[in-house]
């Protein structure tokens, strides 16, 4: 991570830790997912890796980051969801082309 100031849009300090800052986590960590686990699957974890990287270091108070944990939650519930719906639609798809639907 380079020594750029940190400000509130483009680079906050609670996603900037350890050497890594989130944006560049998620990218490195899902840039070729979509293709494999659809969109918004990769979407709602890219959301879920950055609530798990932050909820130590945003707000100042316990009661914040517990709001933070809950939105991972909700992250990783939504990013099931969009999988799960990404895998019916690609087994559709399948049987479709082999003449298994109606």
């Amino acid at each position: 991570m380079d020594e750029r100031t940190y400000d509130d849009v483009t680079r906050p300090g609670h996603y900037c830790h350890g050497g890594y800052e989130c944006a560049a986590v998620v990218e490195a960590v899902l840039a070729d997912a979509g293709d494999r686990v659809g969109g918004a699957a990769a979407w709602w974890a890219g959301n879920l890796l950055k609530y798990a990287m932050s909820w130590p270091f945003k707000g100042s108070t316990p009661s914040e980051r517990v709001r933070d944990l809950r939105k991972a939650v909700e992250c990783l519930t939504e990013c099931e969801r969009a999988y799960t719906a990404h895998v019916a639609a690609q087994r559709a798809k399948v049987a479709a082309m082999v003449g298994e639907v109606d």
